[in-house]
């Protein structure tokens, strides 16, 4: 293959050569030959920068930051998800960039920003030694080119152990995508440890109903692969039957793996029990949290939230965004099983978030406050909650700007927005709402209404998908820009974002029973479900437009707030065809959230796990996340209700 090293040579120096009017690559395109029946890709011809299903290779983005203006940046080597060599060893971290500075943060330390200079070989000059932990790493760069800032992030493992001679081949499922099941072969030593520099040739076939996807001429796309970083890739269209995928590779044992999509939920995810029920379920996790308040004790300024790296408790005071998810969920809890001890330990966790109704410094009133205050007024009729619930809404709606017309989110980062709304500001009008019943005062009301047609007006793509930031000009109410904050591009689709836009509209309806907000609800629905990038399991990954999407952590906080939503929609729905999609889709996400694979083994505070809290800070990715079991339990609820 020609080598990102030839290229860029020989593009250094073509800007040396004033005498030269133009230049060109000419195999664009990998093409078949018959003269190469031992490439990697069997009789393909691979110099080209693009494969021939148009997959970008690491050349195309060589020439990109040669040969174009608009801004771009690229970290080197993402077609290979682990490196290797010893601990603490500086290795090379390469980017392409045309922008004139661009920054390497790894795992959340900053290596210092670097000027591009064409003429600097390799990599013009973009380069850093980097020492790389074991396991997992995340690695952004931030290109900046005039006033555009450009990113690009990449997850890498970093592999320490020796291997020896490949002596096992194993086949596993990576991914699905719509129709496609994509399955990994990988080769181990003796001692389990990943071969990852092996040059195996793997052949790949099937029995049954499906058929491999073959005779691409890709990396991905042939029935004999050579491994590539100890692995090689093959999809499957699984024909909704049954198949047997193997792998086969000369002194090595084949590695087979079947797949049953008529019983995939059962096959392939080990259920809390054999035949899937929502009630035995929740019966055995309020269980599992009424022993749990007989042996511990939590604090006021221990709030479950997630974990640490060791997996232990990681809590929070009541200032916290989630502080009040952990004692909300206890109240659901509670209203399913009547336990005592979930009462009184959702009681005193309750008392202790509710200080935060004069906090006027947040936006996230409606988490902390609705969530806790809110279910134990729901359930107690207490009328020390509801001055609670009504003074939280007081203070919530001092940071409305009636030029604007919406709430103000965050106060921070003043030097990124002026006055910032995201999309998760919608979960908090349903304080509001509850705050209007209870005085009958219009004020609530309104704020309500006018934030959340601000939002549909400003905050949603021509897809339907949803910017997570929005900044306003709070003079005269202008929309400044439009970002994100921990999605994966400001253009992306952050798969929380959609959830939170999904729930919000829902709720939204409900009170109003405005059609516009139903029709709204419905658009983000079919963006969410239609996606070409949505799992066939239905967990979405972080983010829909992240790169090397099957190589990415799911999100199952938004799996979960997903499903709750849909069973509140489905009720308000009359095409008696689409509140079957709605309630079948949030019944499988459900019943594959209760399974083994999403089941929380660390830390007996949570119920899930995998799900993303901010992955581009590298801030709670694939762990367990206290609102993911909230909305989980919320959503189980939300089903046993619709069955009976």
């Amino acid at each position: 293959m020609f080598s990102q090293t030839s290229n860029w040579w020989h593009l250094k120096e073509q800007e040396n050569m004033p005498w030269l009017t133009g230049t060109a690559y000419w195999p664009f395109k990998d093409f078949s030959t018959p003269t190469r029946p031992d490439n990697p890709v069997p009789y393909v011809n691979q110099k080209g920068v693009i494969e021939r299903d148009f997959t970008k290779k690491e050349s195309f983005f060589v020439f990109q930051s040669y040969w174009t203006e608009k801004p771009m940046v690229h970290i080197y080597g993402q077609t290979w998800p682990t490196r290797w060599g010893d601990k603490d060893e500086k290795k090379m971290i390469k980017v392409y960039s045309n922008c004139a500075n661009v920054e390497l943060i790894v795992n959340g330390k900053s290596y210092g920003s670097k000027k591009r200079n064409s003429q600097n070989y390799p990599a013009a000059g973009l380069r850093w030694l980097v020492a790389l932990k074991e396991g997992k790493n995340y690695i952004k760069a931030i290109g900046k080119k005039s006033k555009t800032v450009i990113t690009d992030e990449i997850w890498v493992d970093y592999q320490t152990e020796i291997w020896g001679n490949p002596k096992e081949l194993t086949l596993n499922v990576k991914r699905q995508a719509g129709d496609t099941i994509w399955f990994q072969a990988q080769v181990f030593d003796a001692k389990g440890v990943k071969c990852l520099d092996a040059k195996n040739v793997i052949d790949f076939d099937v029995a049954g109903d499906g058929e491999l996807i073959i005779n691409q001429g890709t990396s991905r796309g042939c029935s004999k692969l050579q491994l590539y970083n100890g692995r090689a890739l093959i999809g499957l269209l699984h024909n909704n039957g049954k198949s047997t995928v193997s792998a086969k590779s000369n002194g090595l044992k084949t590695a087979f793996n079947s797949i049953d999509i008529k019983s995939e939920t059962l096959t392939k995810h080990d259920s809390f029990l054999n035949e899937f029920n929502a009630s035995d379920v929740l019966t055995k996790i309020s269980n599992k949290y009424k022993d749990l308040a007989a042996k511990t004790k939590i604090d006021s300024t221990h709030i479950p939230r997630t974990i640490k790296e060791d997996g232990s408790l990681k809590g929070v005071n009541s200032r916290d965004w989630t502080s009040g998810f952990f004692s909300g969920m206890l109240w659901y809890l509670y209203e399913y099983s009547k336990y005592p001890e979930l009462k009184s330990e959702a009681i005193e966790i309750t008392s202790f978030v509710e200080k935060e109704q004069y906090n006027g410094v947040t936006h996230d009133m409606g988490f902390k406050i609705g969530s806790s205050v809110g279910n134990g007024y729901r359930l107690m009729n207490d009328i020390h909650y509801k001055d609670i619930l009504v003074k939280s809404a007081e203070t919530l709606i001092t940071r409305f700007n009636p030029t604007v017309g919406c709430i103000r989110s965050w106060d921070h980062s003043d030097d990124k927005w002026g006055y910032p709304v995201i999309i998760d500001n919608m979960m908090n009008l349903e304080l509001l709402f509850e705050a209007y019943k209870l005085t009958g005062n219009k004020k609530f009301y309104d704020v309500a209404l006018s934030h959340a047609d601000v939002t549909m007006k400003n905050h949603f793509r021509k897809d339907n998908s949803s910017y997570h930031v929005i900044d306003y000009n709070p003079v005269n109410g202008n929309v400044v820009k439009k970002n994100t904050h921990q999605g994966y591009s400001h253009e992306s689709i952050w798969a929380r974002g959609q959830a939170w836009g999904l729930y919000g509209y829902t709720l939204m309806y409900r009170e109003t029973k405005d059609v516009k907000y139903l029709e709204q609800a419905n658009k983000i629905a079919a963006l969410i479900f239609k996606h070409e990038n949505m799992p066939n399991d239905l967990i979405p990954y972080w983010d829909y437009l992240a790169p090397n999407l099957y190589e990415q952590p799911r999100d199952v906080s938004a799996a979960a707030i997903t499903a709750s939503a849909l069973l509140e929609l489905q009720g308000y729905i009359t095409n008696d065809k689409l509140k079957k999609e709605y309630t079948e889709n949030a019944k499988k996400i459900i019943e594959i959230l209760s399974s083994d694979q999403f089941s929380e083994k660390r830390n007996e505070y949570f119920i899930l796990n995998q799900s993303t809290g901010s992955f581009p800070s590298n801030s709670e990715v694939n762990v367990p996340l206290v609102y993911a079991d909230y909305y989980f339990v919320e959503a189980l609820l939300r089903l046993i209700k619709i069955n009976n």
